[in-house]
């Protein structure tokens, strides 16, 4: 992901990151120009995004639900990879795709994860990119499609039904 840092000078970046990893954020990012290390508050971070890159689970949902335009980036090793898709038989990786049941917001999995296809991604999701729009309407409907009470019991019940699908 922070392979396209070179290609948004005018942009600065903000890692969401965990306290319980902040030596390897520090090593792997600390000392990058233009990047900034939030710790232990995603929902801060993505408060007055313009997008985000974001990897699966919970973050895809959240980073909907503030309204933020999104590229969901996965890479794993090819042997982990390959035991998870053996084991999880679900057609999306990101929570925004599964409850739509459909290809909302794009996912780069494994080789498609690379710097040109994310570069590419955002430019669609930033103001005045091709996406935009869609990704804000987007972001409206899963909040509606969830609604207010009760959502963790919704939002159970849909993956149930998708994991049941499949079966």
């Amino acid at each position: 992901m922070l392979s396209v840092i070179p290609f948004y000078k005018d942009h600065s970046f903000v890692i969401a990151a965990m306290s319980d990893y902040r030596e390897l954020y520090d090593d792997i990012a600390g000392g990058l120009e233009g990047v900034e290390l939030v710790y232990d508050s995603p929902l801060k971070v993505l408060n007055g995004s313009l997008a985000a890159l974001v990897t699966s689970g919970t973050a895809t949902l959240e980073t909907a639900l503030m309204g933020v335009p999104q590229v969901v980036c996965y890479k794993a090793g090819p042997i982990s990879y390959f035991i998870a898709r053996s084991l999880i038989k679900v057609p999306y990786i990101s929570l925004v795709n599964l409850i739509l049941e459909g290809p909302a917001i794009p996912e780069l999995i494994q080789r498609n994860c690379n710097t040109r296809a994310i570069k590419d991604c955002i430019d669609n999701i930033l103001p005045g990119g091709l996406n935009r729009e869609d990704q804000l309407a987007i972001a409206a409907m899963v909040g509606e499609k969830l609604g207010e009470p009760e959502v963790s019991d919704r939002l159970a019940g849909l993956i149930i039904k998708d994991l049941r699908s499949l079966g």
